[in-house]
């Protein structure tokens, strides 16, 4: 459960509409996520990743915190194997984008019947790592604000263009949470495949 905005600043970052909740904060925040497809908040993920030929991996989250622990994993004459290897081999491309080299200290493949091998031995990696952000960037603080004043308004038909009571429909002036504008600044954030 995901929350952008601390009680204190919802009265700094929401102060359009009144009466804006730490739920209308969770609900709004949860949209985002949902957006998105990740969140903000600080997580911890541990997976394999299968290397190149030039020792170049990638994370399926991002952006990458902390590289908490690093096993290799090849084959070796005894069928798989795994050794310790330190999280300072693993080098994070500047963009923050879950790419990374591999350089260790030593050879990782400990394969000495190499030569007669019919394939070449590829190395895994099994990364620990935290990814997220440790601070909420300001503008997703202003969208999450925005948002929670959205569903505050329109919850109580505020924001409603026509309503009638004998057969009580209401017709919203924009139907949706998400307006163009809070798009256009969370685009920045959305990862493309």
């Amino acid at each position: 459960m995901s929350q952008y905005l601390t009680e204190d600043e919802i009265l700094e970052y929401c102060n359009t509409v009144a009466g804006v909740q730490v739920s209308d904060v969770i609900i709004a925040s949860n949209l985002i996520d949902g957006y998105l497809g990740y969140s903000f908040s600080v997580n911890e993920a541990t997976e394999t990743v299968q290397l190149n030929e030039k020792r170049r991996g990638k994370l399926r989250n991002r952006p990458v915190i902390n590289i908490e622990s690093v096993k290799e994993k090849f084959y070796s004459p005894v069928g798989m194997s795994q050794k310790e290897a330190t999280p300072d081999n693993v080098f994070l491309d500047a963009e923050m984008d879950g790419y990374f080299s591999y350089y260790p200290q030593g050879n990782p493949f400990i394969y000495p019947l190499d030569f007669c091998s019919p394939f070449k031995p590829q190395l895994k990696l099994e990364i620990k790592y935290s990814y997220g952000y440790e601070n909420v960037p300001d503008e997703v603080k202003y969208v999450t604000a925005m948002l929670a004043q959205n569903i505050r308004q329109l919850s109580t038909f505020a924001g409603a263009k026509r309503l009638n009571t004998l057969d009580y429909t209401v017709e919203m002036s924009n139907p949706s949470f998400f307006t163009d504008d809070m798009r256009s600044i969370l685009s920045k954030y959305r990862y493309t495949v």
